[in-house]
């Protein structure tokens, strides 16, 4: 055939597979792969299947042999172990902390053995020496050296004694330094045969899987408890990397429950190639170290089934073409239907949703006709509904922008893709623009903060002696997704510049009243001595002046103590302190004014350690506590304070049985100088003097210890404030406990 009547011919068959008609025969084409298929299937699996049983034997066999070289290896460290400790001094050396002595016995032992890794340890397991060889051939300290390993499975089994038929000598898998290491430990003991600690010897795991695979000419791979490959000696070539081999915990288990030669085969593809793997447990000595691996690339039965393969093409290119000129024959009727389809679906494609086929007949065709004029109706109403929602969409965001860019409030928007501002609207600019560099830093470590919180984020900033609030939240989809953080940013200094006049006034105020209610304290004690006994009345004036004066010069120091706690100056000094100790002087500190109440007070505090706090701020917190106890408290009631230790905290409880705190004033009790409205169970207000800073004051100084106060209450059911401060135990807890109290009393 000339050259000419080749490319006609190419042409005409290039011609039939793309025609609608021909591709009506793919059916019987299909059917001819699947009876192709099936016969191929019976002849290749008739062959392939005896050669599989050859390659699940051959695996068996070299995972013997595999477990065999690796046993080799322990063998050798059995060997070098047993060296080291019965070499003179080491045992000495491990004992007495002798590192020199010890890091040159072990230098030498590993030098002369070719040992990777050696150490010795003391029966705590602190590493005393440890040697290593470096990639340029020289021996160093290693890096354990000074560790404790004394957690390590195999250290300390060898370092409890533990023994069993094999003996006293155990071996573990571990990493150091991104190396992972077979490491065996052996006990060593001194002259009178007493445990003084333990040597090791350690090989890298990749190490001994490649001097294995040169012997057993296959790959291998050792896996740890969760399915991660530890060490493996493939060659990647495609990308991909030792991950690729990780296996499930549940093949791991199931490969750790076999009697010790591998039963469990599958087959994985490495470099685009299909190996046949085995999995056996790793187990060395009594210890079970893993899982490992033994495969053989595949291209045994690949082969036989492509042979195979190539021979059954012969007969399915027969079946093909009577298929195609059965299947011509039908398609002629089935055509024309098809083609006017086809046109109407290009046109549909092109983007003309108004065209139709208007097929009109009773079988699948015309079926498939309606189905597809529906569809593209369907489309056309859905784009003219999209279009819709588009042009509302772009009303709402025109809107919204208006919105923004008319909030007096500087807005900044953070977009979670690019991680910038992209939108700012004038005020924002304006607040911005006079420091760019610092504002873009503040609100990116904001926006960042409620990113990883998922919650919104509140800070007050400091530039060029303006105050700004700004507060960030999140940007969320309908369905809950973030896309972005929105920052607004205000404008607070005259608010702060006014707080800071507030505090200073009240300070300057409370200094101010200091000398003259001290003068006045002065002379109303002066005239109670010089007045006669029978001046009743005017004494009893006097001492009702002398308990105002209390009362104010309280109120004036509670101020000062917090202005300072307002203004940041508020320290504690630490020292160990005896809770009950101080809880006690605060109850006595009341006794008259329980004694005068007839209240019952009753004191139940554990044994606990001594705690490290600021005495005096704790007995301020306490006396505060007790105080709001017996003011709000009826005559005749009760009172309880307990104290405990609790999961590492110190648990104060002060409860009474008083007036209880109304639900609309419970979540401000602690804020300063705020009173509430306490009333009395007949109905009378209770009017307590004082500033309105006792609880304020609490959470002060509970904050400082970095605790956490909480309070429950319940209107005629009295209250319970619960402090939980965090336990910093004194060095000797067993001998610095405070004397357990236990005390039920009538004061």
């Amino acid at each position: 055939m000339s050259a000419d009547g080749r490319v006609k011919s190419r042409g005409l068959r290039l011609s039939l597979l793309n025609t609608i008609r021909n591709k009506i025969i793919l059916p019987f084409l299909l059917l001819t792969m699947i009876v192709a298929a099936v016969g191929t299937f019976v002849i290749t699996r008739l062959v392939a299947s005896s050669i599989q049983d050859r390659l699940t034997n051959q695996l068996v066999e070299t995972s013997r042999a595999a477990g065999d070289g690796i046993v080799a290896w322990e063998t050798y460290h059995l060997d070098v172990l047993r060296l080291a400790i019965f070499t003179v001094g080491v045992p000495d050396a491990i004992a007495e902390h002798d590192k020199a002595s010890l890091n040159t016995a072990l230098l030498a032992i590993a030098a002369n053995q070719h040992a990777y890794l050696m150490a010795g340890i003391d029966k705590d397991g602190e590493c005393v020496a440890a040697v290593r060889l470096e990639s340029n051939g020289d021996y160093t300290a290693d890096t354990l050296q000074g560790q404790n390993l004394g957690d390590l499975p195999m250290i300390r089994a060898v370092l409890e004694g533990q023994q069993d038929q094999f003996g006293d000598k155990h071996a573990g898998i571990l990493r150091i330094d991104g190396e992972t290491i077979l490491l065996t430990v052996a006990p060593a003991s001194n002259g009178s045969g007493r445990l003084v600690g333990a040597v090791a010897i350690g090989t890298p795991l990749q190490q001994i899987l490649q001097e294995t695979k040169a012997s057993i000419m296959a790959d291998l791979s050792v896996y740890q408890s969760d399915g991660q490959t530890l060490a493996a000696t493939y060659l990647f070539a495609d990308g991909s990397d030792i991950s690729s081999l990780n296996v499930t915990p549940e093949l791991f288990a199931r490969a750790l429950q076999e009697s010790g030669e591998a039963t469990i085969m599958r087959t994985i593809t490495i470099n685009q190639r299909e190996h046949q793997a085995a999995y056996a447990p790793l187990r060395i000595r009594r210890d079970t170290l893993g899982v490992v691996s033994v495969s053989i690339p595949n291209t045994i039965v690949a082969n036989l089934i492509s042979t195979n393969r190539s021979g059954l093409s012969i007969v399915f290119s027969l079946l093909a073409v009577v298929v195609v000129l059965m299947g011509f024959a039908i398609a002629q009727n089935l055509s024309k239907p098809i083609q006017t389809l086809t046109q109407t679906a290009q046109a549909v494609t092109a983007g003309d949703l108004q065209q139709q086929s208007n097929i009109r007949s009773g079988d699948e065709i015309g079926i498939l006709s309606r189905s597809f004029d529906h569809m593209t109706r369907s489309l056309a109403a859905q784009r003219q509904a999209l279009e819709d929602a588009y042009q509302e969409q772009q009303r709402e965001a025109a809107f919204l922008s208006a919105v923004l860019m008319s909030t007096a409030d500087g807005t900044v928007v953070f977009s979670q893709q690019s991680g910038e501002d992209t939108r700012l609207n004038p005020a924002a600019d304006e607040i911005i623009s006079a420091n760019y560099k610092l504002w873009l830093s503040i609100l990116t470590e904001l926006a960042n903060q409620v990113l990883e919180d998922h919650k919104p984020a509140r800070q007050t900033v400091e530039i060029e002696r303006q105050w700004f609030e700004a507060v960030a939240a999140p940007v969320l989809m309908m369905a809950g997704d973030e896309i972005g953080v929105v920052i607004t940013l205000r404008d607070v200094t005259d608010q702060v510049l006014t707080e800071r006049m507030r505090t200073a006034f009240i300070m300057q105020i409370s200094h101010e009243l200091r000398t003259p209610l001290t003068a006045m304290k002065g002379y109303i004690d002066l005239s109670r001595t010089m007045l006669a006994e029978s001046d009743s009345r005017v004494l009893c004036f006097l001492d009702m002046a002398g308990e105002n004066t209390d009362v104010l010069t309280r109120m004036v120091n509670q101020i000062l103590d917090v202005t300072e706690m307002v203004r940041g100056t508020f320290d504690i000094v630490p020292q160990m302190v005896e809770i009950p100790t101080v809880l006690d002087e605060a109850i006595k500190k009341f006794r008259e004014s329980i004694q005068a109440k007839g209240l019952k007070v009753s004191v139940a505090i554990d044994e606990l350690p001594l705690y490290r706090g600021d005495k005096e701020r704790l007995a301020w917190a306490f006396e505060h506590l007790v105080r709001n106890a017996c003011d709000y408290t009826m005559p005749g009631g009760h009172i309880g304070i307990f104290a405990n230790h609790d999961n590492g905290n110190l648990v104060i409880r002060v409860h009474d049985d008083g007036v209880g705190i109304a639900p609309r004033d419970l979540p401000r009790v602690f804020e300063q100088f705020y009173r509430g409205h306490p009333v009395a169970p007949d109905g009378t207000v209770i009017d307590v003097r004082g500033a309105g800073l006792g609880l304020f004051v609490v959470r002060a100084v509970v904050a400082a210890h970095n605790g956490s106060i909480d309070v429950r209450s319940r209107p005629g059911d009295g209250s319970e404030f619960i402090i939980s401060l965090p336990y910093t135990a004194h060095p000797d807890d067993e001998d610095s406990t405070s004397e357990q109290i236990e005390t039920s009393q009538s004061i």
